[in-house]
This record gives C-alpha cells, sequence and structure tokens, in this order.
C-alpha cells in the first residue's frame, strides 16, 4: 500500500500535463461560454464577481499578510466553507434557489439579511481554526504522513542559497 506522499509525488509526462491542460483549457471555456449565454445581465456578473472576492478572497489576503500560521489547510477549507454560504444564500440573476434561508428571510424579496458578511467572516474563521489546528503537525500531534499537502515536509523548507556573483 502506498503511502499518501509518495502517490503525490508521482511524475507526469510532459505530454499528459499538456493534454491535462488542453482538456481544462476547454472545459472552463465551454462554462464561461453556458454562462455568457444563459445569464440575461452582465451587471449581474459583476456583482456576482465582486462578492465572490469580498467572500473568498478577502480572508485569504488577510489571512496570508497578517497571520504568521497561515496555509494551505486552512485556506482551502476557508475558500471552500465562503463559496458554498455565498451561493446557498442564493444567486437570483443566474435562477439558483437560497438553500440556506438566513434570518429575515422574506418570500417576495428574498434574503434581507447581510449574509454576506457573515458568509466572509465564517469563511475568516474557518482559515484561522484550520490553520491553527494544522500547526499540530510542528508539535508531532498529527504524524506527518498526513500532511497531503506536504506544507510541513522538511525537504520544501527553502535554504539559503549563496548567490554568485
Amino acid at each position: 500500500m502506498y503511502a499518501v506522499t509518495e502517490v503525490l509525488q508521482t511524475k507526469a509526462t510532459q505530454r499528459e500535463i499538456v493534454w491535462v491542460l488542453r482538456v481544462t483549457i476547454l472545459a472552463v471555456g465551454s462554462a464561461g461560454a453556458a454562462i455568457a449565454l444563459t445569464v440575461g445581465t452582465v451587471y449581474g456578473l459583476f456583482i456576482l464577481c465582486a462578492d465572490l472576492m469580498y467572500v473568498m478572497q478577502l480572508p485569504q489576503l488577510v489571512c496570508v499578510l497578517w497571520l504568521k500560521c497561515a496555509n494551505t489547510y486552512g485556506s482551502l477549507t476557508g475558500f471552500i466553507v465562503g463559496l458554498f454560504l455565498r451561493v446557498a444564500g442564493g444567486v437570483p440573476f443566474l435562477s439558483i434557489d437560497p438553500m440556506i434561508e438566513y434570518a429575515m428571510y422574506h418570500e417576495e424579496y428574498g434574503q434581507v439579511f447581510p449574509f454576506k458578511p457573515i458568509a466572509m467572516l465564517c469563511s475568516l474563521g474557518t482559515i484561522v481554526g484550520v490553520s491553527y489546528v494544522a500547526e499540530l503537525f510542528t508539535c508531532g500531534t498529527l504524524s506527518k504522513k498526513f500532511d497531503v499537502f506536504l506544507c510541513y515536509n522538511d525537504e520544501n523548507k527553502f535554504e539559503d542559497v549563496p548567490v554568485e556573483k
């Protein structure tokens, strides 16, 4: 049985990487074209983009700049939590009904409660909490074999390399 770190360290050929890139570009391009053809307003897409940047990217930026222990585990978890809470509040112009009816939900007007700042704060709290829990790798409480993103692998630490003149 292979350890998780051994599976992650497999090497892909250049040809495989090119095909993965081609398929990814095709999938993202198709999704973008489908959204552009089905959405009736560009303004709505602009607002959604601003909402997603506020809810998902701002907490990550804050943590990276001012929190020393912020790491990949906290960032990924916070990103997912922020995305879920934002989309679960509903997106009317994409015809996505709310999965979560926050306080003061109104049948006619939809979400009245300011759920976007709450989603952003939940994302921020998730990043901080999960990052602090992931610090258990450094003290040995969690085994480094469970470090699937190799954040705490000693081989990945940058060393001071003398610069040639």
